[in-house]
């Protein structure tokens, strides 16, 4: 899941529905086993790879909440955007607890999605570029090796643009719009 940043996504399928409207899907993980014992699992940073508790997730699955329209004889498409940094919780000395923070964002041809540049000396993977909105992150990304960053698929509305680094201020552009008829762009690159 951490190589699906900067606006990449993995088709995970499709299947057929009776029209109609949905509430609610869950997405099923393979269980922790003595076959597989990291099936679902954690490499902490200057740590070992960990196997992660998923209490439902193997039976019943991780619910996730949508507000979805399937009309019939037509495609209905979103995307589901895991939030890695908000879904582990640590348990004292004893692993690693997956409490999934994930969006189900409904995906257009053109979805409207935020790119841009930021400086190279902050261009690594513990930099944080964000789109929020009231102070709480609906969009975010580390940029790649030279400095771009995409944020897709992204809800139209106004956000706040913020770039945190280790040692570094955090920097904040109010204002940036996002519309569904094209792309937003911002450099912070100079």
């Amino acid at each position: 899941l951490l190589s699906l940043t900067n606006g990449a996504l993995a088709e995970l399928g499709q299947t057929p529905l009776p029209a109609g409207r949905y509430t609610q899907m869950r997405f099923l993980l393979s269980p922790n086993n003595a076959a597989n014992p990291l099936a679902n699992s954690v490499t902490p940073a200057g740590g070992d790879e960990t196997a992660v508790s998923t209490p439902s997730g193997a039976q019943s699955g991780l619910k996730m909440n949508v507000d979805i329209e399937v009309e019939a004889n037509k495609v209905a498409d979103f995307a589901l955007d895991f939030d890695t940094c908000r879904s582990f919780v640590r348990l004292g000395n004893s692993g690693y607890l997956l409490k999934p923070v994930i969006a189900v964002i409904p995906r257009i041809a053109d979805a409207a999605q935020v790119t841009g540049q930021v400086a190279l000396p902050i261009a690594t993977t513990v930099t944080s570029v964000s789109l929020q909105l009231n102070g709480e992150p609906v969009r975010s990304t580390p940029p790649d090796s030279t400095g771009k960053f995409v944020l897709y698929p992204v809800p139209v509305g106004i956000y706040d643009l913020v770039v945190t680094a280790p040692g570094r201020a955090t920097a904040t552009i109010t204002g940036v719009p996002v519309t569904a008829t094209g792309s937003t762009t911002v450099n912070l690159a100079s």
